[in-house]
């Protein structure tokens, strides 16, 4: 399809020379990008290249086995889990009822609870991971190398592959991926990173501090990161249009 992604070298899941499965992969110049430790706005070039990688991503890669065994995910709707960690005492009923009338705006952009006339979103081949810790660049330029650990990749909806990434990033992977390609159902794309970013935080509030984890598993990180973005929303896209 195009992506900048490592060329596997040799794979053995027979076992014929180790007692695991195994593969080797080419190496690429880079470094994570999480281990420079930058802000978004410091490398917006980087995150509209990752866009286009994602739109060659999300475009070329057709559903044919063994793709197709991988999992389908479909948007859920995450208003429950909402109560569920309002009753474990993470934030009182007034949160989730704010929190919940928000999610309530958002719930017909994401499609969740669509109707018949209503067909279902085609859903596309995703990385699923697409955390600063997976995007190699170079260590002095800062220039996109590679897309590296798919071992999430599934079919979902494309703009869940905006999540895991500070949401100061997303704006700028968004033109990228415009540059080539629209999303799917692209006036709603932003109402849905919105989505998945707040059911992102939600699902791994209850583990707690991981100080030797990545960003994208950090969940107050990823709520405070939220929080630093509704101040002051870019003004490309349809940002603007969503309540905040």
């Amino acid at each position: 399809a195009g992506v900048r992604t490592p060329a596997v070298v040799a794979y053995d899941e027979a076992l014929d020379l180790l007692p695991v499965p195994y593969a080797i992969y080419e190496r690429v110049r880079g470094v994570p990008l999480e281990s420079l430790r930058l802000d978004p706005d410091v490398t917006p070039d980087m995150w509209r290249a990752v866009g286009r990688d994602l739109a060659l991503l999300h475009t070329r890669v057709m559903h044919v086995d063994p793709l197709a065994l991988l999992r389908h995910e479909v948007p859920e709707d995450i208003r429950p889990l909402v109560e569920l960690r309002a009753e474990q005492g993470y934030f009182g009923p007034a949160d989730a009822r704010w929190l919940i009338a928000w999610l309530d705006r958002l719930a017909p952009a994401v499609g969740i609870h669509r109707t018949p006339l209503q067909p279902a979103r085609p859903l596309r081949f995703c990385h699923a991971d697409v955390q600063a810790a997976n995007v190699l660049v170079t260590p002095d330029s800062h220039e996109y190398a590679a897309l590296i650990d798919w071992g999430d990749a599934q079919w979902r909806d494309p703009a869940w592959d905006c999540a895991g990434m500070p949401l100061r990033a997303a704006p700028f992977v968004l033109q990228g991926h415009r540059e080539f390609a629209p999303l799917e159902d692209d006036e709603t794309a932003e109402a849905r990173v919105i989505w998945r970013h707040l059911h992102l935080a939600l699902a791994l509030l209850e583990r707690g501090p991981r100080p030797d984890r990545s960003w994208g598993e950090r969940p107050l990180g990823i709520l405070l990161e939220t929080l630093r973005f509704c101040k002051a929303p870019p003004s490309c896209g349809n940002w603007k249009e969503w309540p905040w």
